[in-house]
């Protein structure tokens, strides 16, 4: 079992990339009391390149959409 977060996604296999700059006007982040506020989130790769672009009914696949929730998700672990 694993004792925290660092070592659950390295056993994952999961490699974090930089956190990706914010490309607007906002906060990315902000932690209130025991909460954090996740805002803006793109589904870009490791190498900082968009994964897909546009809503999954709008022509992506749900593979697509896979991927890019998966890539978002590892931006906001990151």
């Amino acid at each position: 079992m694993t004792t925290n977060a660092e070592a659950h996604i390295s056993e994952l296999g999961l490699v974090l990339p930089e956190p990706p700059k914010s490309v607007a006007n906002y906060v990315a982040t902000k932690i209130s009391c025991n909460q954090s506020f996740i805002s803006g989130q793109l589904c870009l790769d490791i190498e900082g390149k968009l994964v897909s672009k546009g809503a999954v009914s709008a022509g992506a696949t749900v593979e697509d959409a896979v991927v890019a929730s998966r890539a978002c998700a590892v931006n906001v672990l990151a």
